[in-house]
């Protein structure tokens, strides 16, 4: 299955999963998505928090399953929420190692999704929080799905959302054969 650019917020999607990333230190440290998500769904979120369990190894993703109920309430499409253990406030890393942690924690998610028969899974660009440019971690996850589809051939749809149509351009002229392009 391919990866698809889109021009959007990542919640604009029917995708059956999410992709949130966080500091897998400890609660309370999650990134802009995943905040952005517990604005939108707040009660899912709060269920969320109870079965997230502490520590994630950075570079490593876990599945969560929303209650269908709770997800109906509050109008949330995901069925499935991966978490993404990406970001950190402790560790000094060069851009070689923030792009395989990056590359671990997609390839984690990846399989679970997989595991779980899931189609197709939503995303933005995992900067990891580093101020790691949005090209090399776009480069990164490209290149990490590529590798993991020869290992696992029914890996899920990877849509991968720019909110900025300048951002969404530049990995459109970056990926013009490589990647699947949709615009929303």
């Amino acid at each position: 299955m391919p990866i698809k650019l889109i021009h959007n917020s990542v919640f604009t999607g029917q995708e059956k999963a999410v992709l949130l990333t966080i500091d897998g230190a400890a609660g309370g440290m999650e990134g802009n998505i995943a905040r952005a998500f517990a604005r939108l769904y707040p009660e899912c979120w709060e269920e969320l928090v109870l079965d997230i369990a502490y520590p994630i190894p950075q570079g490593q993703s876990r599945c969560y399953e929303i209650d269908e109920g709770l997800a109906e309430e509050e109008n949330c499409p995901y069925g499935y929420v991966l978490i993404a253990s990406t970001l950190h406030h402790l560790d000094n890393l060069d851009t070689e190692q923030k792009c395989q942690v990056i590359s671990r924690a997609l390839t984690s998610a990846l399989s679970l999704t997989a595991q779980k028969g899931i189609g197709q899974l939503a995303t933005t660009v995992m900067m990891g929080g580093w101020r790691l440019s949005e090209m090399d971690a776009l480069n990164t996850m490209v290149a990490a799905y590529q590798a993991f589809s020869h290992i696992n051939p029914h890996l899920p749809t990877l849509n991968i959302y720019f909110m900025e149509q300048t951002k969404y351009q530049a990995a459109i002229k970056a990926f013009p054969k490589l990647v699947q392009t949709k615009q929303v």
